[in-house]
C-alpha cells in the first residue's frame, strides 16, 4: 500500500504562514477544507486576502448557475465572518488585510459587511490595508464610501484604495502618523481631504494617484521622507505643487495635465518620467538644469517639444518616445549609458559621448528616397558613438534601404559587430529581405538577432574578399559582406521556446524543445541562394 505522508502539514506554523502569503485566496480556501492544519494556520495567519472577484468570476470556478453561486457566496461570507470574529477574540494582529469585491456584488448588505470586516482589521492594528471595490463606473455616486476610521488608523503603514470615495471624518480631523505608502486608484476625493491627509502623514515615502477624480489642487510640502511620486490621469487637476528635497523618482502621465505645475527643491531627483505633457523646450531646459543628480530621463508623447537640448554630467539613461514635433536633439551627457529613441528621423548632435547601448525605433508615414538618405546619415553619425545597437520596427520596412541608394551611399554601421532587430509584423518581410537589409547597414556584422514571432539567430564568419578590386565593393570603407562571407550558422526557435546557442555540424537539424520546434542551419556553399530559397520562412 502506498502510504503518502503529508509533509506540508508537518511544517511549523510560521512556515505555513509564509507559504500562504504567496497563494491566492481560492487555493488557501481549498487547502483549508482538506487539511485541519492549514485551516488552523489560516486562522492565525498575519496576512489575510479575500479576493471575491477571483473566486466568483464565472462558471470556470465551479459555480454552474446563479442559485449555486449565491449559496456559495453566502457560505463563504459566513466563513470569513467566523474567521475574523475568532481572530478578534484571540487578539491576533494582522500585518496585511486585502479585500477585493466586484461591483456587481456590492449590495447594501454587502457594504455593511465590508465596513464590519475592515473594522475588525483595524482593531487588530493592521499595517497594510488594501481595499478594492470594482470595476465600477467613474461616477462618484457609485463609489464605495471608505469607513471614516481608516483615515485615523494609527497602525496603518501602507494604504491601497481602489474605486472608493474618501470623505472627511465627522470630527473633522484625520491622521495617519506612520503611513509610508499611499496608493489611490479610481478614487474620488476633494482638495480638502487629500491635502489634509498628506499633511498629516509626515513619514510618507511613496505616493501614487491613478485615475483619480475631484482633486483640483494638489499641494505637497515638507515631506522629507518622500522618495517616489507617481501621478497618472488626475482628471480635474488644475494645480500641482511639489516640493520634496529627498524625492528620487517623479512620474507624471496622462492626458489630464495641471494648468500650473510647480516643482521646486527636487535637488536629489534621480528619475524623471513625463508623458502626454504640454511642456516646452524652455520648460525642459530650465528644470533639467536644477536636477544635478538626475540619472534617468524619459519623455513620452510630449508634442510641444521641438528642439531638445540636454546637458547633464549625471544622466545615465535617456528615452525619447513619440514626441511628434521634435526635429533636433543635442545632448552633452558624457556618462550616458543607454539611449532610446522612437519617432521620425531627427537632426542629432552630441558632445563627449560614447554609448554602450542604443535602441532606435525609426518610422515615418513618408519613407521616400530622401528619408532613407537621412536614415543613413543619422546612422553614420551614431556609428562612432555606440558599441551595440538594437533596432525596432513595426514591419522592418524602415530599414530596407532601396537598391538605388545602396549604390550611392556607403554602409553606415561598418564598425558594428552585433545587431538586434525587433519587428512586430513578421509576415510583411521575408527573412532573406531582413538579413539582406541588416547586412547592407552593417556589412561585417558577426552576430545578428531578428526577434519576432520566430526568433532567428545568425553567426557570420568572413574570409578575404573575392572581388577583383576594391571599387567593386559599394560598402566602402570596408568590403561588402557578399564578397567575403564564408559561413552562416542559423538558429531559429518557434514561439515560447527555450533559447540556447548550440550549432550542430549537420547542415540542417530539426528537434523539439519543450514541445516547440527548433531548427539549426549551417550554410557555407551557395549561401545567399539558400537563404533566398525561403527555407528560413516558417509558416505559423
Amino acid at each position: 500500500m502506498d502510504k503518502r505522508i503529508d509533509y506540508i502539514s508537518e511544517l511549523p506554523e510560521h512556515i505555513l504562514h509564509r507559504i500562504m502569503s504567496f497563494l491566492p485566496t481560492k487555493q488557501i480556501t481549498r487547502n483549508s477544507v482538506l487539511s485541519k492544519t492549514w485551516l488552523k494556520a489560516w486562522k492565525t495567519s498575519p496576512i489575510l486576502e479575500f479576493d471575491f472577484y477571483a473566486i466568483f468570476s464565472g462558471n470556470r470556478y465551479g459555480f454552474p448557475d446563479f442559485e449555486t453561486r449565491e449559496k456559495n457566496k453566502q457560505e463563504l461570507y459566513n466563513f470569513v465572518e467566523q474567521i475574523l470574529l475568532s481572530r478578534r477574540k484571540q487578539m491576533i494582529s494582522l500585518t496585511k488585510f486585502t479585500l477585493i469585491v466586484p461591483f456587481i456584488y456590492r449590495k447594501p448588505e454587502m457594504v455593511s459587511t465590508m465596513d464590519r470586516w475592515i473594522g475588525y482589521a483595524l482593531e487588530t492594528n493592521v499595517k497594510h490595508l488594501k481595499i478594492k471595490v470594482g470595476p465600477t463606473n467613474d461616477d462618484e455616486d457609485y463609489k464605495y464610501f471608505e469607513p471614516q476610521a481608516v483615515l485615523n488608523a494609527v497602525s496603518i503603514q501602507i494604504l491601497d484604495l481602489s474605486h472608493c470615495k474618501l470623505h472627511m471624518p465627522s470630527m473633522g480631523s484625520l491622521s495617519l502618523p506612520f503611513l509610508r505608502k499611499l496608493s489611490l486608484s479610481s478614487v474620488f476625493a476633494d482638495d480638502n481631504i487629500i491635502n489634509k491627509l498628506i499633511a498629516e502623514s509626515p513619514r510618507i515615502e511613496d505616493m501614487s494617484f491613478i485615475n483619480c477624480y475631484g482633486i483640483k489642487s494638489l499641494q505637497i510640502f515638507d515631506l522629507d521622507n518622500l522618495i517616489r511620486f507617481y501621478a497618472e490621469r488626475i482628471v480635474h487637476i488644475e494645480l500641482l505643487t511639489l516640493e520634496a528635497q529627498n524625492l528620487h523618482s517623479f512620474t507624471l502621465r496622462g492626458s489630464f495635465w495641471p494648468s500650473t505645475l510647480k516643482v521646486a527643491s527636487l535637488k536629489n531627483l534621480k528619475s524623471l518620467k513625463i508623458s502626454n505633457a504640454p511642456i516646452t523646450d524652455k520648460w525642459l531646459h530650465e528644470h533639467l538644469n536644477k536636477f544635478h543628480h538626475l540619472t534617468s530621463l524619459s519623455l513620452f508623447h510630449c508634442d510641444m517639444l521641438e528642439s531638445i537640448k540636454i546637458s547633464s554630467s549625471s544622466l545615465h539613461s535617456l528615452c525619447i518616445y513619440s514626441c511628434g514635433k521634435v526635429a533636433r536633439l543635442h545632448i552633452d551627457t558624457p556618462h550616458l549609458h543607454i539611449f532610446s529613441y522612437c519617432g521620425d528621423i531627427i537632426s542629432f548632435s552630441s558632445d563627449n559621448l560614447f554609448l554602450p547601448k542604443v535602441h532606435l525605433h525609426l518610422e515615418s508615414n513618408n519613407m521616400q528616397i530622401s528619408w532613407y538618405a537621412r536614415l543613413i546619415e543619422l546612422l553614420d553619425k551614431l556609428n562612432q558613438l555606440f558599441k551595440t545597437i538594437a533596432l525596432e520596427s513595426d514591419t522592418g520596412e524602415s530599414y530596407v534601404v532601396p537598391s538605388d541608394l545602396r549604390q550611392l551611399l556607403p554602409s553606415p554601421l561598418h564598425n558594428m559587430k552585433e545587431l538586434k532587430l525587433s519587428i512586430s509584423c513578421f509576415r510583411h518581410s521575408t527573412v532573406a529581405q531582413l538579413v539582406d537589409a541588416m547586412l547592407c547597414i552593417c556589412p561585417h556584422i558577426e552576430t545578428l538577432h531578428i526577434d519576432s514571432i520566430i526568433k532567428s539567430y545568425f553567426k557570420f564568419s568572413y574570409q578575404k574578399p573575392t572581388c577583383k578590386t576594391e571599387k567593386d565593393c559599394k560598402s566602402c570603407p570596408v568590403f561588402c559582406w557578399n564578397h567575403c562571407i564564408k559561413e552562416i550558422k542559423v538558429k531559429q526557435i518557434s514561439p515560447a521556446s527555450t533559447m540556447c546557442w548550440h550549432f550542430d555540424a549537420e547542415d540542417i537539424k530539426v528537434k523539439q524543445v519543450r514541445n516547440h520546434e527548433e531548427r539549426n542551419y549551417t550554410f557555407n556553399q551557395d549561401i545567399w541562394e539558400n537563404i533566398k530559397s525561403g527555407i528560413l520562412d516558417w509558416k505559423i
